[in-house]
């Protein structure tokens, strides 16, 4: 399973952890407990400093982390983002 530091993309990563864990029949605790194998640097991070006893089912703790890293999500661009578009001088139409 890949892993996940907080700063890539994080719809993908759950996506792939599901995938994995559902052709491995993987349920219950041990889906937590694979999952948080995953974790690197500031994912873990974020993870070492949750309450005790807080994420009581795998949705608990797809929607904390969801909630937590939801930046990471690849944003889709609107028109308005257009107007931020400026041509630089030495750059060519």
């Amino acid at each position: 399973m890949d892993s996940y530091d907080g700063m890539s993309y994080l719809d993908e990563h759950i996506e792939n952890i599901k995938a994995v864990l559902t052709y491995r029949s993987v349920r219950g605790a041990v889906k937590r407990k694979l999952f948080i194998t995953t974790l690197r640097r500031g994912a873990m991070t974020w993870f070492k400093n949750l309450r005790r006893n807080s994420i009581g089912s795998w949705s608990d703790l797809c929607h904390e982390f969801t909630t937590q890293f939801t930046t990471s999500r690849t944003q889709p661009k609107m028109v308005a983002s257009l107007k931020d578009i400026v041509q630089g001088k030495s750059e060519p139409l």
